[in-house]
């Protein structure tokens, strides 16, 4: 038999699914066919979200949220990580912590490229690093956040403004994930900074927005998985992105990550 189906839900969101309901078409009547498509999402709504007349079996489902068919818990937030535009330290690969180093104008562009699917979800609170690059970036993709300095690029130290490429030319193999960084901070220690802001949102209702940094946000990652801090190097994070962290029951998992919104 043909098989039809209705999709719903909107693309590039960062909350939102498409989710797809199949079956055949057996009567000619278009009319006919869109009410049994409507029965049968009513049917499965009611499976997954229960109603306050179920059975005292269910009772306790009754009224939870649901978030794709799964009960939300409190004090279990979904973040959305927001990596500023480009800056021209970042398309050349220096190392950009503490300098404040604006957008360029294509990073401004992908800021606003990504503002729609911001808007598609009715964030709870958002914060952003104070620093003018991860601000600008909020207010182009239309968030009023609160500054939290927990959210600050990594402090590079000797090595702010410099590639890796040119590190190597006296330190062969030099990583900033491996190596000391002299007169700034450690892996651990901006692993730390994730633990304090993780902590504080965790305890908030969501789902929350947090705007910053590219080495910053992929070790706050590393920890929201309880993974060690250099372990954010395994997390590839492109500027104007969106990545979602989530929960799956009690364990904290990533449900998308470094989408440009463009798929």
């Amino acid at each position: 038999a043909q098989h039809w189906r209705t999709w719903t839900g909107k693309s590039c969101s960062p909350l939102q699914y498409a989710h797809a309901i199949a079956m055949p078409r057996t009567v000619a009547n278009e009319a006919h066919f869109r009410t049994h498509v409507r029965s049968r999402v009513a049917a499965l709504r009611a499976l997954i979200r229960p109603s306050a007349s179920d059975s005292a079996s269910n009772s306790q489902t009754v009224g939870m949220p649901f978030e794709h068919g799964r009960p939300t818990m409190p004090h279990r937030p979904q973040l959305v990580l927001i990596r500023h535009g480009e800056t021209e330290w970042s398309k050349s690969g220096q190392h950009t912590g503490r300098t404040d180093i604006p957008l360029t104008e294509h990073g401004r562009e992908e800021a606003s490229s990504i503002a729609a699917a911001v808007a598609e979800t009715s964030f709870t609170h958002a914060f952003a690093s104070p620093l003018g690059r991860a601000w600008e970036t909020a207010s182009l993709v239309g968030l009023t956040p609160t500054a939290d300095d927990s959210l600050l690029e990594w402090d590079y130290g000797d090595y702010e403004g410099i590639t890796t490429d040119e590190t190597r030319e006296t330190i062969p193999d030099w990583s900033v994930w491996t190596h000391d960084i002299f007169n700034g901070e450690s892996v651990d220690e901006v692993g730390r900074r994730a633990d304090a802001a993780i902590d504080r949102y965790s305890v908030l209702s969501g789902p929350i927005a947090v705007v910053g940094h590219g080495h910053f946000l992929r070790i706050f990652a590393a920890r929201w998985l309880h993974l060690p801090a250099q372990e954010g190097r395994r997390f590839v994070l492109n500027t104007s992105t969106l990545s979602l962290l989530g929960w799956e029951r009690e364990n904290r998992v990533i449900n998308r990550w470094n989408d440009p919104c463009g798929w």
